[in-house]
């Protein structure tokens, strides 16, 4: 599933900006008009950045406490009409925005009120308006990917990739205190929420299976692979992920195959055990008879 959240926005707006070199610099410049308040003071540094974006903390409680107060609502407001708006690459500024509104529409946890709102802002062209508040509701979602312990439904899944992400070859599974915790996202291979134009160039590089809730449409993959792919997953990499579910399906049916066929060789020895003794019924009365002769 595709998620709102800080680690998106940041993703999704560093392409956009000019002469921004790298995510820290991006995620600096768009978080600066909270961050750099005398009552935050929180330094975005690179290990903060990198935290953030593969989602491993959330955002610093200072910056987000702050993001509520309306003082601030309207200081960042201003920081994006003044700062960031003109740093926006004319040329794809509009297909960033519509990128936004793609995710917010397709979380489910995003309120039909909110998503309404920020694109409300949208089409009466506020953009600062909405990047605005954009930031600051990504501020304040969940980030962080919280661990929980595997669910039967992903059993299947899991088994056919042998408990290793198909594409980094990452542990999907560890124990912790005798627990099992999950170290993994379930993906739809074909994604969620593309265009018509989108949906048919995915179906003319590879058709997707017929049900898009069935496993068949379904890879575990660790949470770093997993994010990478739900963020605007293109048609090679749509491509690359249904090669390694045919490679998991047929890697299983490889290891089901040879497993049944261990169970005929051991029934096949019992039966050709069987065929070398001569008669049962002797046999069983030596066995019971021989010790009174």
């Amino acid at each position: 599933m595709s998620e709102y959240n800080i680690s998106f926005f940041i993703k999704i707006m560093q392409p956009t900006l000019v002469d921004i070199s790298g995510q820290e610099d991006a995620a600096r410049l768009l978080l600066n008009s909270i961050a750099s308040r005398d009552d935050v003071l929180v330094d975005i540094n690179a290990r903060m950045v990198t935290n953030l974006v593969k989602r491993n903390n959330e955002i610093h409680d200072a910056i987000k406490m702050a993001s509520s107060k309306h003082e601030v609502i309207d200081e960042t407001i201003n920081y994006y009409e003044t700062v960031i708006i003109p740093k926006l690459n004319p040329h794809t500024k509009e297909d960033t925005f519509s990128e936004i509104l793609k995710i917010l529409e397709n979380d489910s946890t995003v309120s039909e009120h909110k998503y309404n709102e920020l694109k409300a802002f949208y089409l009466n062209e506020k953009t600062s308006v909405f990047l605005a508040h954009c930031l600051l509701y990504a501020i304040n979602k969940t980030n962080k990917v919280l661990s929980h312990i595997p669910i039967a439904d992903d059993y299947p899944l899991l088994k056919e990739v042998n408990n290793h992400c198909p594409s980094c070859t990452k542990s999907l599974v560890k124990t912790v205190k005798g627990k099992s915790i999950s170290q993994y996202q379930i993906i739809k291979i074909f994604p969620e929420g593309l265009n018509k134009s989108e949906e048919q160039l995915f179906k003319d590089a590879i058709p997707p299976p017929s049900n898009l809730e069935s496993n068949d449409n379904k890879l575990a993959l660790c949470n770093d692979c997993s994010h990478s792919y739900s963020f605007l997953p293109d048609v090679d990499e749509y491509k690359l992920m249904m090669d390694l579910k045919s490679d998991a399906i047929r890697s299983t049916q490889t290891s089901e195959y040879i497993s049944s066929m261990d169970i005929e060789q051991k029934i096949t020895e019992v039966v050709d055990a069987l065929g070398k003794i001569d008669n049962l019924n002797n046999l069983q009365q030596l066995i019971f008879g021989g010790g009174f002769n």
